[in-house]
Parts: structure tokens; C-alpha cells; sequence
């Protein structure tokens, strides 16, 4: 069961299980496209949801899109970072 954070305009998704190993995957998903992350991994999931509904054709190595993954990868951390807990700076140094 993986746990799931819904915004609006996007989802985010981590901690999906996969028989006994725990794979972290994080996913932005916008009108047009859904862009996937996972921990430890060089590559990810790229898909135009416009023109590839069906999420068949993986564009995260076309240079052409290069662009695109950047701006999305942008936007995931910007969301991350939105939906994480505010921790106050120290007042002094221990």
C-alpha cells in the first residue's frame, strides 16, 4: 500500500512497497504531464498525458524534453518542500 498526498494540481507519492523491500518513488502529475522519481535511481518516468494517455512512450531520455524534466523537477521539490513540517531555527548555538 503506498501512501499517498494529494494536492491540487498534483500528487505526490512515496513509500510504495514492493514484496519485502520498501522503493521510495516520488510522481507530479499536472494536466499535461506526470513526471516520476525514485531514491537511489539515474532515471525516472516522463509522460505526455496529452498526447500519451496510456503512458506508453517514457520520455525521460529524449533531450528534446530535457527542459521539461527540469521545470517538473523543479515543481516536485518546490512541492515537497510546501508540505513539509516548519522546524524553527535555534536560538542559540549547543
Amino acid at each position: 500500500m503506498a501512501t499517498e498526498l494529494v494536492t491540487p494540481g498534483s500528487k505526490t507519492f512515496t513509500w510504495l512497497p514492493l514484496t519485502s523491500l520498501m522503493v521510495s518513488i516520488l510522481t507530479l502529475v499536472t494536466d499535461r504531464w506526470r513526471l516520476s522519481v525514485r531514491a537511489d535511481e539515474a532515471w525516472g518516468e516522463l509522460y505526455d498525458l496529452v498526447t500519451d494517455q496510456n503512458e506508453t512512450v517514457n520520455l525521460w531520455w529524449n533531450e528534446a524534453m530535457a527542459g521539461v524534466r527540469a521545470e517538473l523537477s523543479m515543481r516536485l521539490i518546490q512541492e515537497i518542500q510546501r508540505q513539509a513540517d516548519d522546524v524553527p531555527l535555534p536560538s542559540r548555538i549547543a
